[in-house]
């Protein structure tokens, strides 16, 4: 059973802390990577929980500008590959980019933008692969969609997951390393209500089961 520990974060009170992603330094020290406004930051579990936000650094090495946002962070299991969303201005929709880490720093560097059908003139964010084949991302706004990702050597395919085409928007998934198993956030009511779901699969090419809500951590004002 979860247990949501609810006191906020002093810098909650200035920023919209969103989004939040665990993978480790290049010495294999934990590290928290998460939106804050229209960036995204990197901190050690330390600084997060003493609220001390002086450690607190951007984690892209490429230009923050007023006109872009980044958000949506997530990880190859190695902690290597960036993948993440940027929106560039009014009425623009979010791409896929991915990053690939430093080695010598904490810092992951742009390096391009997904093709085709990763991104193909609709909004994508939370894309994430958990083996060199096999992934998911949100398809959309509201309400938005769970995809299923395929890559063959380079060449993407994306196709809605039908047993999770639920009437509520699905977002913010997170798959675990097996690619057997998901956890993801369904939007129910007024926006800012939803429960955090999860969900399993025999295997990679099976369908995934009714998802469930995780005890604890799912009611209205969560997700």
């Amino acid at each position: 059973t979860w247990v949501l520990q609810t006191e906020p974060l002093a810098e909650s009170a200035q920023f919209s802390l969103t989004d939040p992603a665990f993978t480790t330094r290049a010495n294999g020290e934990p590290i928290l990577v998460y939106a804050r406004g229209a960036n995204l930051v990197v901190t050690d579990f330390v600084s997060f929980a003493t609220k001390h936000n002086a450690d607190l650094a951007p984690l892209l090495a490429i230009p923050i500008t007023t006109n872009t946002a980044y958000k949506a962070p997530r990880f190859s299991q190695d902690g290597a590959t960036l993948w993440y969303a940027t929106n560039t201005g009014a009425g623009a929709f979010d791409t896929v980019q991915e990053a690939q880490r430093d080695a010598n720093s904490d810092q992951w560097l742009i390096a391009r933008q997904l093709p085709a059908p990763i991104n193909d003139g609709e909004s994508r964010r939370w894309f994430q692969m958990c083996d060199a084949e096999h992934g998911v991302m949100v398809r959309g706004e509201v309400p938005a969609d769970l995809m299923t990702v395929r890559n063959d050597g380079g060449v993407f395919t994306a196709a809605v997951i039908a047993e999770l085409d639920l009437p509520e928007s699905q977002t913010a998934p997170t798959l675990l390393p097996d690619c057997l198993r998901m956890y993801f956030s369904r939007r129910v009511g007024a926006p800012a209500q939803g429960d955090i779901m999860y969900t399993w699969r025999d295997s990679v090419d099976s369908g995934w089961a009714t998802p469930v809500p995780v005890p604890g951590l799912s009611h209205p004002n969560l997700a």
